[in-house]
């Protein structure tokens, strides 16, 4: 697809997969089915015509040995937040002037279908952010950030789920993890943010506030299909991808 670059995070290691130590392999190689859990995500953006940068990490050299040529690469050298994570690919596409989308590579049920619709729309309506949300029926059981809205429906912010209050935690509409992002602000921008005092991570998240203080478009974009943004944390959530697939 043109004027779109994709970067895909799997640079994770999969601790919770692995009884909280570093799994004997890359997060996103796990196996579903007869094939790891990024490959599906690289088989739905071929659909669209893209050849997602992979910022991998842990494991890398098994992660590019198994993908191959599928993807090109940049690495995470330490595992410091989804942030850092999308500013390691910086410099490797600094000189872009595509616009940016920012997915989760363990992620395997996201369609090209969902995905050709954000795209779309954030064309169309040129925001800086376009954030794809989604409506949990039990959101703490998947933990993803909550977004809030201000009192007129506009994204407010995003709030990780470790640093939300009661309160927020009960907010069904979810981060879904997938952005598109104005190059241009988002590279000016992303060396702003700060490490966040409880988890000692640079979140992607806080780009959303820090745009709208600058006044900048952000919008969010509510799918109503829970299952396409089922992740993979945890041995559970494993199996019931693999059973879906």
């Amino acid at each position: 697809m043109k004027n779109l670059e994709v970067i895909v995070l799997a640079a994770g290691k999969g601790t919770r997969l692995n009884k909280g130590k570093s799994s004997p392999t890359a997060k996103v190689l796990y196996q579903i089915g007869d094939k790891p859990i990024i490959f599906y995500l690289i088989e739905t953006l071929s659909k669209l015509d893209i050849k997602p940068l992979l910022v991998v990490g842990y494991k890398a050299d098994e992660v590019k040995k198994i993908v191959g040529n599928k993807a090109e690469y940049v690495i995470q050298e330490k595992q410091l937040g989804t942030a850092d994570a999308v500013n390691s690919a910086k410099q490797k596409l600094l000189d872009s002037s595509c616009s940016i989308m920012v997915l989760c590579g363990d992620m395997p049920l996201l369609s090209a279908k969902t995905l050709k619709e954000l795209i779309n729309i954030f064309q169309k309506e040129k925001p800086t952010i376009a954030v794809l949300t989604v409506e949990f029926d039990d959101p703490n059981k998947h933990c993803f950030g909550r977004i809030l809205r201000d009192e007129k429906g506009n994204i407010a912010s995003i709030v990780e789920q470790k640093n939300a209050t009661e309160e927020e935690k009960q907010i069904k509409e979810s981060n879904s993890g997938v952005y598109v992002f104005d190059s241009k602000w988002l590279w000016q921008n992303i060396d702003k943010i700060k490490k966040d005092p409880i988890s000692k991570e640079y979140y992607l998240t806080d780009l959303v506030e820090m745009a709208i203080k600058q006044n900048k478009k952000v919008i969010g974009i509510k799918s109503q299909n829970q299952k396409e943004f089922l992740g993979i944390n945890t041995l559970e959530q494993l199996q019931r991808i693999e059973e879906i697939i």
